[in-house]
């Protein structure tokens, strides 16, 4: 069975459908995002189940991407997924014809171990150190948490956290 069409005949081979496919997905999603003013301000107490904060005295980059993504209209509350399939998988489709550069990582929000990550992510280049030390700390502060868990991702520092 041919796997392509002749030139000029309109028709879209089968290898390229799905990566039309996904351009196609992650454009409309990025196009629904309603810009936030606010994303100091705390959500709602009961629509999330723990606070994640990424410190942005330690991780300023990693900090200052989440901030803009989330003004941008990414959710701040993400729902848990360790399945490492689903991840892997989300993960390729949000990093998808994004190339890499020497010296720096590719972050991606919301996280690809979540069930919002994927299509459409916000994707920034960022310092190794940074974009480590800041996962490291999501792992962290989120294990023992259930999947589906709710978590709050923030920014700020807020009175009462650790110095």
């Amino acid at each position: 069975m041919a796997r392509t069409t002749r030139a000029g005949s309109g028709a879209v081979s089968r290898l390229v459908m799905p990566v039309a496919q996904r351009l196609k997905i992650a454009r409309k999603r990025r196009r629904n995002l309603k810009p936030v003013k606010d994303v100091k301000t705390p959500p709602p107490a009961g629509s999330y189940d723990k606070r994640i904060l990424i410190d942005p005295k330690k991780y300023p980059e990693s900090a200052k991407h989440i901030r803009g993504a989330q003004k941008k209209g990414y959710p701040r509350i993400l729902t848990k997924d360790s399945s490492k399939s689903k991840n892997r998988r989300r993960r390729n489709l949000s990093l998808f014809r994004v190339p890499i550069r020497r010296g720096k990582d590719r972050d991606e929000y919301p996280f690809a171990s979540t069930q919002e990550g994927g299509h459409g992510a916000s994707i920034k280049y960022l310092d190794p150190s940074d974009n480590t030390g800041a996962g490291s700390s999501l792992r962290h502060q989120w294990s023992g948490l259930p999947n589906g868990s709710r978590i709050w991702v923030d920014t700020y520092r807020r009175p009462g956290d650790p110095p």
